[in-house]
């Protein structure tokens, strides 16, 4: 056994994400999946996907197999420029790196931006993976109530103003479009005044932002990232992050980094001790892919399928459960958010449900801070709504049973 004094600090003890550990129940047929926030590979444009990289690999073979730029390919850098503004944000090529999906972009912006002791504010709840970024550079990550409408803003103001002007935190992170792990979507009015907030405390806000295209209805709030380009003065307090994993395919492992150049240059910096540069095959596969308008073409059906999987979600906890599951009504992404009767921990309600042939993931996993030991995530966008119904089932059915063992108790 290796000697522990060999690792880094938060090496000696490493909490693994509590969302991985629950994958080997996802490949057990017989289990019904609510744990892990994949997109459906029954909903995936195989065939779009199987001619763009046909397509690619058409091309001389040093715009593919070769090593590509740091920054990434430049006809894919050009392709997400032209995505981006179509939805109305304005990218210029020195605002803009590519990575290996938006959870690299997020440890290159740790990277950049942390030194040991530097305190980083979170949602609470959040994406627990951001939490295990920050806290594996040192970060004292610092957990900041959020609600339906968005980012609790007394509650930051609170949390700024105990710090001196040398110890106030870094940056602010944050899901504010169909959130993980909430499905929560901040108002406009939540952005505008989180954006006030910030400039005035000097505050960089993360705004991680990979679901905003699957809406199951029109959602016209802008960005905070957008908003912030609106006026000189806060165009440089935002860095966008997105990726293509959950509206094309995880496995092209594509994301990218939309900030001030000043930062993106640091990042690239860090990036090319990581992986020198993304997979050239598969930048090549993708920029072909957005070329031809199949990614905008699909994002229709796909939204539509979720959509249909959220409301039997919903509709068979209300059926099924009816108050002993308190949850919010997602307007898009992948998740649902609630919380069982306080009396219940999530945790050891799981180990019934895993009896029961059902896995979701308990919401202590999404705190920095302050768990909620009765909430729970639940994703529906890897089950057809009849599946979706019986995983429900199974879930009430342990929901009694572990019931019934604390009245016996």
């Amino acid at each position: 056994m290796m000697d522990q004094k060999l690792f880094a600090d938060y090496f000696v003890r490493p909490i693994e994400s509590p969302i991985r550990a629950l994958f080997p129940y996802l490949k057990d047929p017989s289990i019904i999946g609510f744990a892990g926030g994949n997109p459906a590979v029954d909903v995936f444009d195989v065939e779009g996907l199987r001619v763009a990289m046909s397509e690619a690999m058409c091309a001389p073979a040093d715009g593919w197999a070769q090593y590509s730029a740091t920054d990434g390919l430049p006809r894919l850098r050009q392709a997400i420029i032209g995505y981006m503004g179509r939805l109305g944000a304005q990218v210029d090529e020195a605002s803009l790196l590519l990575t290996a999906g938006s959870q690299q972009a997020l440890d290159l912006l740790a990277r950049v931006l942390v030194n040991p002791g530097d305190k980083i504010i979170v949602e609470r709840p959040t994406y627990p993976a951001a939490i295990q970024t920050f806290k594996s550079v040192g970060a004292q990550v610092i957990g900041v109530d959020s609600g339906p409408d968005g980012i609790c803003l007394a509650h930051l103001r609170r949390i700024l103003e105990a710090s001196g002007p040398s110890a106030r935190p870094k940056a602010l992170y944050c899901v504010p479009t169909f959130g993980n792990p909430t499905g929560r979507t901040f108002s406009e009015q939540n952005r505008r005044d989180l954006l006030a907030l910030a400039s005035e405390f000097e505050l960089l806000i993360i705004e991680d932002d990979p679901y905003s295209a699957l809406k199951f209805e029109p959602l016209d709030v802008p960005s905070i990232h957008r908003l912030a380009q609106r006026d000189a003065s806060t165009s440089g307090l935002v860095v966008y992050l997105s990726s293509l994993s959950k509206v094309m395919a995880p496995g092209m492992r594509i994301g990218w980094i939309v900030g001030a150049p000043s930062l993106v240059r640091r990042c690239a910096v860090a990036k090319q001790s990581v992986d020198l540069c993304s997979s050239s095959w598969t930048q090549a596969a993708a920029a072909v892919y957005i070329e031809a308008g199949r990614l905008e073409a699909h994002l229709p059906h796909a939204c539509k399928v979720y959509g249909e999987r959220a409301q039997a979600m919903q509709s068979s906890l209300s059926t099924l459960l009816g108050d002993r599951f308190e949850f919010d009504a997602p307007r898009g992404g992948m998740f649902i958010w609630g919380r069982f009767p306080a009396k219940v921990n999530a945790q050891a309600l799981l180990k019934e449900c895993i009896a029961q042939g059902m896995v979701f993931v308990p919401g202590d996993a999404f705190y920095a801070d302050y768990a909620d030991s009765s909430t729970a995530r639940l994703c529906f966008s890897m089950c057809s709504p009849e599946r979706i119904e019986e995983g429900v089932r199974r879930l009430a059915k342990a929901l009694d049973r572990y019931e019934s063992a604390q009245v016996v108790a």
